[in-house]
């Protein structure tokens, strides 16, 4: 993925097990601080972050198998917070097709992989969410939705939502014009580029937003 810029940090890998130390910092997260996390395939990011910042993890992921990964974690986290929902731009239904290939988790609501569709459930825009819960910001958003990101962002960067740290999968097959363009959009609302990861099925990327209050 050409044509990044990494502002003024050594280059550092983002996996979904880990944050940047320079987002972490910068984010000042602290006890009752606020995390959303979409797609909860990787059981071990939210205790990681319970246990590191002290803050509450609420992990959203539709796909039935990802109930039973956060069951396991939340069974000695009372701060993990789980809900079948996807993220989307609005409060609706989705339906999401089948795994790329067997034993695969993730599963993408848009068509990604030329898949039959396998089954709905309830999608809910960030604004929504924090409305209902209570909170005027977000300490750190992660988001890996199997070609959803981009309509979640736009959603996010339209409604003007708080988030103070951002990790973002690009999955891929998909135009890289569309993530770079996803890039310059985040850029120009304020988010410092300080992560990536790039391979040839995903991009990760973790951005800052140092000017939010």
């Amino acid at each position: 993925m050409s044509g990044l810029r990494i502002n003024a940090c050594r280059r550092s890998s983002y996996s979904s097990t880990e944050i940047s130390p320079r987002a972490s910092r910068r984010c000042r997260m602290s006890s009752g601080r606020l995390v959303s996390s979409s797609a909860c395939c990787d059981p071990e990011l939210p205790p990681r972050t319970n246990a590191r910042f002290g803050c509450t993890v609420y992990a959203l992921d539709p796909v039935p198998r990802a109930a039973s990964h956060v069951a396991a974690a939340a069974a000695y986290e009372p701060r993990l917070k789980f809900r079948a929902v996807a993220l989307w731009s609005s409060d609706t239904d989705l339906t999401f097709h089948a795994p790329r290939e067997d034993g695969y988790v993730s599963q993408s609501a848009i068509h990604l992989y030329g898949t039959a569709p396998d089954f709905s459930a309830p999608a809910r825009s960030i604004a929504s969410l924090m409305a209902e819960l209570g909170h005027d910001h977000l300490d750190l958003l992660k988001i890996s939705a199997e070609g959803a990101e981009y309509e979640i962002l736009d959603h996010m960067l339209a409604s003007e939502i708080d988030v103070r740290v951002l990790c973002v999968e690009y999955a891929q097959p998909a135009p890289s014009d569309a993530a770079l363009a996803s890039v310059r959009a985040l850029e120009r609302a304020g988010y410092l580029l300080v992560g990536t990861s790039t391979r040839v099925w995903n991009w990760k990327l973790t951005f800052v937003r140092p000017q939010a209050s």
